[in-house]
């Protein structure tokens, strides 16, 4: 998360041992009954008001409905042997039946060299992408810094797929240009 500058909850799987940990000097330092039990109130009602709020919208409903139809675009108007590129490229890549290089570094330690590097659309060239598909929120903010020198000019919107959705916008494709 920290590297990454997106926390998203499976990143902090690997610093569990160190949050039992860290939790239970801290618990040993709060030695007054009062303070405990206020700690777990709070710790409670967040987990409850978290909890409701991710029941109530679904986890991550955005690729059911916008993700989903942007996999049907790509579908119908690639050809079979396009290389398509996303930062969210699952769902996408899956529906789509198209060739799709995930550009978020999560599973592709290359993109993510690209990322530190700030050299992602110079990487999409390289691995010969024509369209990135994604959110105005993924392209334009998350991962506008790490494009290079030739964002925007070398990477022009030229289709909208689907309405706005809060936090995220529209999702786009974008040409990749040589």
């Amino acid at each position: 998360t920290v590297v990454r500058w997106y926390p998203r909850p499976w990143y902090f799987v690997v610093t569990a041992s160190a949050l039992a940990i860290g939790l239970a000097l801290f618990w040993n330092v709060v030695r007054i009954p009062l303070v405990r039990l206020a700690l777990i109130g709070v710790g409670a009602v967040g987990m409850i008001v978290g909890g409701l709020y991710a029941i109530g919208i679904g986890y991550y409903p955005w690729q059911s409905g916008h993700q989903y139809a942007a996999a049907l675009w790509a579908r119908d108007n690639t050809p079979p042997d396009a290389l398509l590129a996303s930062m969210n490229s699952g769902v996408i890549g899956y529906y789509s039946g198209r060739a799709t290089g995930n550009m978020d570094g999560v599973v592709n330690p290359v993109a993510f060299t690209a990322i530190q590097d700030r050299r992602m659309l110079a990487y999409m060239r390289e691995i010969g992408v024509t369209l990135l598909i994604d959110s105005d929120n993924a392209v334009e903010n998350e991962y506008a810094l790490f494009m290079g020198a030739d964002y925007p000019d070398g990477l022009p919107a030229i289709e909208t797929i689907t309405a706005p959705y809060p936090g995220l916008g529209v999702i786009r494709v974008y040409q990749v240009e040589s």
